[in-house]
C-alpha cells in the first residue's frame, strides 16, 4: 500500500510489519542471584558442568520430540542444538590465555591455580522461546552494586516451573561451594574493621595525651570523628586491597589443598598470637 501526502512525498508500507507487543505474547522470566566467593575442587565444577548439561538436555529433548510435524525435523534439531548446546570459556594467566571446551579437557593441560574465570552458558537466538543457563565466575569480582559480581547465575525462560525449579538447583550447588569467608571480600566488612582499629588507636592517644581536666564530651566527639574518618581512610584505601587479596573471589583447589583464605588466617592468627605473646614478655620484664 502506497500512501501520498502533500508536495509529492510518497510513503510505501514495509513488507513485514512492526513487531508490535501482543497480549497472548509469552512472558520471559528471569532469575538471578549473585555470591560473594566460590572455592572448591575441579570436581565440583564439573559436576556443576554436568548438571547445566543434564538440565539442557532435556529441554532439548522436548522441543526435538514434541515438535510440529509440519515442520522439518531436521531444521528443529539444528536450531535447538545451536541454542541449548552449553559452551564453556576458561581465561587463565591474567585473561591472556582463553580456553573453549569441556572443563575436564581444559583442566587436563593446566593446573586449577592457573583459573582467572570460568563462564558457563548456553547461547538462544533473540527472539526465540528458548530457555537461558548462564554461570559466570571471575577471580577480579566484588559483590557491589554496579560492579561485576564474582559468581553470578542467570536463568531465563517463559516457563515459571521450569525457570524456579533450575535456578534453585543451581544456586543450592553454588551456594554448598561459597566459603564462609565470602563475606570477608565486603567492602562494609573492610570500613567496619578499619574503624574498630582507628577508634581504638584514637582512644589511645586521647587517653594519654588529654588534660586532666579537659571536657569528657568534647574528647570523645573528637575521638569519635577522627576513629570515623580514619577508620573510612583506612578500610578503603589499605584493608580493602589486602583482604580482597588475601581473600580470593574465584578459586580451583588442587585435590587436598587448603584455599588461599585458610593459609592466610592460619599465618595470622600465629603472628598476633606470637606477636601477644612478645608483648606479654616484655610487659612482665618492665614491671620487674
Amino acid at each position: 500500500m502506497v500512501q501520498v501526502y502533500p508536495h509529492g512525498v510518497t510513503e510505501t508500507e514495509p513488507a513485514v510489519p512492526f513487531p508490535r507487543l501482543a497480549v497472548e505474547q509469552k512472558l520471559r522470566l528471569s532469575r538471578e542471584a549473585r555470591f560473594h566467593a566460590w572455592s572448591g575442587t575441579a570436581d565440583r565444577l564439573f559436576r556443576l558442568q554436568d548438571e547445566m548439561e543434564r538440565i539442557l538436555e532435556t529441554v532439548y529433548r522436548e522441543r526435538t520430540t514434541r515438535s510440529d510435524p509440519a515442520e522439518d525435523r531436521a531444521s528443529v534439531a539444528q536450531a535447538a542444538t545451536e541454542a541449548l548446546r552449553l559452551r564453556v570459556s576458561v581465561l587463565a594467566n591474567g585473561g591472556r590465555i582463553r580456553r573453549i571446551g569441556s572443563l575436564r579437557a581444559v583442566l587436563a593441560e593446566m593446573e586449577p591455580g592457573e583459573i582467572k574465570s570460568v563462564l558457563l552458558t548456553n547461547t538462544p537466538p533473540e527472539g526465540q522461546d528458548y530457555p537461558l543457563v548462564r554461570i559466570t565466575m571471575r577471580s577480579d569480582g566484588v559483590l557491589g552494586k554496579g560492579i561485576t559480581p564474582p559468581v553470578a547465575l542467570t536463568v531465563a525462560g517463559s516457563d515459571r516451573q521450569w525457570v524456579g525449579g533450575v535456578f534453585d538447583t543451581l544456586s543450592g550447588e553454588l551456594s554448598r561451594a561459597e566459603p564462609r569467608w565470602g563475606i570477608m571480600r565486603s567492602f562494609s566488612v573492610h570500613f567496619a574493621l578499619g574503624a574498630v582499629i582507628a577508634l581504638g588507636v584514637a582512644g589511645l592517644i586521647a587517653a594519654l595525651n588529654s588534660p586532666i581536666d579537659a571536657p569528657f564530651f568534647g574528647w570523645a566527639v573528637i575521638t569519635f570523628m577522627a576513629g570515623f574518618f580514619g577508620g573510612g581512610m583506612l578500610g578503603g584505601v589499605v584493608l580493602n586491597p589486602m583482604m580482597l587479596r588475601a581473600f580470593p573471589a574465584f578459586e580451583v583447589l588442587e585435590a587436598g589443598r587448603s584455599s588461599k583464605a585458610a593459609r592466610t588466617v592460619t599465618a595470622a592468627v600465629t603472628v598476633l598470637s606470637v606477636a601477644c605473646a612478645i608483648a606479654g614478655i616484655a610487659l612482665g620484664v618492665l614491671a620487674l
